[in-house]
């Protein structure tokens, strides 16, 4: 066999241990980040006074800031002056920084789902004394995400690729493994080029996913 390919094999060997943490990694991402971007959406929706402003400024900040410089400061900065994140791991901090981050771009997916909603059964809803916590649940929610799959799929896979910057804080994920490799012997084209595929198939898989969720939504609507 090519020993280009056997050290390529050896490199996918070498991440497949480091797998789980990154697909954990973007699973607990994609959460916060959805649970953000949803309370961000509501509170715009609904034009809370104050709140309002917080999620102005928090989608503004985490959307015009580095994301390896938000990964920094959950890590490094905030346990310089804030006891509570004194015993922060890199793990917490990687997904804080992701999700922060993601939740702020994400906001906009939601935003345009929930416009996209027929005024008239809003008008329907509250003609029949609904609130606007029940409406937004009931009637809003369940047709916005429907909408969304495909902007949450891509969100989904920005998390992913911002996933590889989780070695910066000192995360053993696929791109750190792969790192490690390249830097022991110096085969650093090789090596890379193996990580970039393992990507690539997890995107692929995530977009396969997508086409599967979309059709079943269709067939029960």
């Amino acid at each position: 066999m090519n020993p280009n390919i056997e050290y390529i094999l050896l490199v996918f060997r070498e991440m497949l241990p480091a797998l789980p943490q990154t697909l954990w990694i973007c699973l607990l991402s994609f959460g916060l980040s959805v649970a953000l971007a949803l309370f961000v959406t509501v509170v715009d929706f609904f034009q809370v006074p104050v709140l309002r402003r917080v999620c102005n400024f928090y989608v503004s900040f985490f959307r015009g800031t580095p994301l390896v410089a938000q990964l920094f400061l959950f890590y490094f900065g905030l346990p310089s002056i804030c006891q509570v994140f004194m015993a922060i791991t890199k793990m917490q901090a990687v997904v804080l920084g992701l999700g922060f981050n993601a939740g702020a771009y994400m906001r906009e997916s939601f935003r345009g789902a929930i416009l996209s909603v027929d005024k008239g059964q809003l008008e329907a809803a509250y003609s029949i004394g609904m609130s606007d916590m029940k409406v937004m649940w009931r009637i809003i929610l369940p047709q916005a995400v429907v909408v969304a799959i495909p902007s949450l799929v891509n969100n989904l896979v920005d998390i992913l690729k911002g996933s590889s910057l989780a070695f910066t804080v000192g995360v053993i994920d696929i791109t750190a493994a792969a790192k490690l490799r390249a830097s022991a012997n110096f085969k650093y084209f090789h090596a890379y080029l193996a990580l970039m595929f393992l990507y690539w198939v997890l995107v692929l898989a995530l977009e396969r996913g997508q086409a599967v969720l979309e059709k079943r939504l269709a067939r029960n609507r």
